[in-house]
């Protein structure tokens, strides 16, 4: 009896704990940047922001993982006013182990240096291929100084998305074994 009582106690555990961790899986964070959101990245000081859309799927906004491939409308917003003014270019390449070499192979959108007065540049594209994509938006600064803002994110399901998944479906059908295995046998009449 202690021996079940105390099996219960760590199959509830370790339920409980796959509750909290699935959530955490989900939360992505560009570790090279000081900015903390996702959707946000610095160029020196100034502030650009990301959106996405799917516009033939939903009507959500989207910032680093797109559940499917299709048309996407990419939407960069330049926060800092003094950005309206300077040129901006856009390049979406496919991720490799080194986004900076080879850029002209990887490149799937490009978009040439020019102003934003309005303070939004914005991309539609269509992306028939699932996989990992940077958007890097690069200011020239009057210096001639160029500055690169790097927006990582995957377009359609990957392997890490099905991990909480997986994690929750193998936990739930081991508690269900465990139970059925130590259970008391019923005797018939």
């Amino acid at each position: 009896m202690m021996m079940k009582h105390s099996l219960t106690r760590v199959i509830a555990s370790a339920a409980l704990l796959a509750a909290f961790v699935a959530p955490a899986c989900a939360v992505s964070m560009d570790k090279t940047s000081s900015v903390k959101d996702s959707c946000e990245a610095a160029l020196g000081a100034d502030i650009v922001q990301m959106a996405g859309y799917l516009p033939d799927v939903s009507r959500d906004r989207y910032c680093d993982a797109f559940p499917s491939s299709g048309r996407i409308i990419l939407s960069f917003d330049l926060a800092t006013p003094r950005l309206r003014d300077l040129p901006i270019e856009l390049r979406i390449i496919r991720a490799g182990a080194d986004d900076s070499s080879d850029q002209s192979s990887r490149t799937v959108a490009y978009v040439e240096a020019k102003t934003y007065p309005r303070g939004a540049l914005t991309l539609e594209r269509e992306f028939a291929e699932d996989g990992a994509y940077v958007a890097l938006v690069t200011v020239t600064e009057p210096t001639g100084e160029r500055k690169t803002a790097r927006f990582a994110f995957t377009v359609g399901a990957t392997l890490w998305s099905y991990v909480p998944v997986a994690l929750g479906a193998t936990l739930i059908f081991g508690a269900l074994f465990v139970y059925w295995r130590h259970s008391p046998k019923k005797r018939a009449p």
